[in-house]
């Protein structure tokens, strides 16, 4: 007999069902099962904080740092001097790198001065970052609150331009800050506030870092790790040219480092200017004042890679803030790169600081004479 393509396959009878008192157990299984994971999770999480013993192994960033000398500063100690006043210097890597924190407090102690200062600078940390900091210092009335600014803060979409990692920015803001912050996308700012607890994710890189270094020391049997160095971050760089600096002059102005007219981003909702704001604001809720400072960058750089409408701007701007005072332009060979000023910058702002907290004076712009350097 021929096979009928036409006949249906037979149908096998469906498998065994649970009965509803086996699905009852299976869904209690699941319950059980997820509130286990959940608590483990939980309890493994509890552990990624910014002293735990594995992120200590790990840390290797600037806010990672700065957070860790804020809330290890011993306050009787830093105000242990007759006056007992404190000028806290927060800010980027410029603020970092232009000040000697030992050295001035040293002259002050020889001057009697009722003042000492605290120097805590990271790299990116301009006003948007720094400002996370004032939540976690012990700021009385009558303090100075010093932060330095430059123009290339001002930069639109700064965050995505000088890629800052978003675990960086939520070490130093607040999910309700950071919810406020226009650059994220929406489901940027979604992500971040529901991801907790957030300590996991603000301490998961240092934490894994550390975790890492002890898993080679102890399966691939390599040398036992020591806990991270702050290396220059808490005090600053010793090289005198740094071995870019070629590279980036001769960019011009396709160096990331180039502002545009149309790249700036005045606004009050922009990341840097906002900060700025509400560090004003928790400046004066503590009774203290606040002075802006404008440290020059090399003349090259405000020549070259900044165009004639950014410096237009940058002058107006910088002559409307009541709390700057202009800091003296530097010698081109006192910096280590276009920015930072390298140890003969440094010493030589070091000592302009001590006479300036004396009297604060407002000072003026320095006229731009730069001239290309002769090959």
């Amino acid at each position: 007999m021929a096979y009928n393509a036409t006949v249906p396959k037979p149908i096998p009878p469906p498998p065994p069902q649970p009965s509803a008192e086996e699905t009852v157990l299976a869904v209690r299984y699941v319950r059980v099962m997820s509130f286990c994971a959940l608590a483990i999770f939980l309890l493994l999480a509890s552990r990624y904080q910014h002293d735990a013993l594995m992120t200590d192994y790990g840390r290797d960033d600037g806010p990672s740092w700065a957070l860790w000398r804020a809330r290890g500063l011993d306050e009787a100690a830093l105000r242990a001097h007759a006056g007992e006043k404190l000028v806290w210097m927060l800010g980027s890597s410029v603020m970092r790198e232009s000040f000697d924190e030992a050295f001035i407090n040293q002259q002050l102690t020889e001057r009697k001065s009722p003042w000492r200062v605290v120097k805590i600078g990271m790299p990116r940390g301009a006003a948007g970052m720094a400002v996370g900091l004032m939540d976690e210092l012990p700021i009385r009335a009558g303090d100075r609150v010093i932060h330095s600014v430059a123009i290339d803060n001002f930069h639109r979409d700064w965050i995505e331009m000088v890629g800052l990692p978003i675990r960086m920015v939520s070490q130093m803001r607040s999910p309700a800050e950071i919810w406020g912050v226009e650059e994220f996308p929406l489901q940027e700012r979604l992500e971040i506030i529901s991801g907790v607890p957030y300590n996991f994710y603000r301490h998961h890189e240092s934490y894994m870092q550390g975790q890492l270094r002890w898993f080679k020391a102890l399966v691939w049997h390599q040398k036992i790790p020591r806990k991270r160095s702050p290396k220059y971050h808490l005090t600053h760089r010793k090289l005198m040219l740094a071995d870019y600096f070629g590279y980036n002059r001769s960019r011009g102005s396709d160096s990331r480092l180039y502002v545009a007219e149309d790249e700036l981003d005045m606004s009050p909702s922009q990341f840097n200017m906002a900060g700025l704001a509400q560090l004003r604001a928790d400046v004066a809720a503590k009774g203290a004042e606040l002075r802006l400072l404008d440290v020059p960058y090399r003349q090259e750089y405000q020549l070259n890679l900044m165009d004639e409408g950014v410096r237009a701007i940058w002058q107006q701007w910088r002559a409307e803030q009541p709390e700057l005072s202009y800091f003296p332009q530097l010698p081109e060979d006192h910096y280590y790169d276009l920015r930072h000023p390298n140890p003969r910058g440094r010493a030589a702002l070091s000592r302009y600081l001590l006479d300036w907290m004396a009297e604060t004076p407002r000072g003026r712009p320095t006229p731009l004479f730069w001239t290309p350097e002769k090959p």
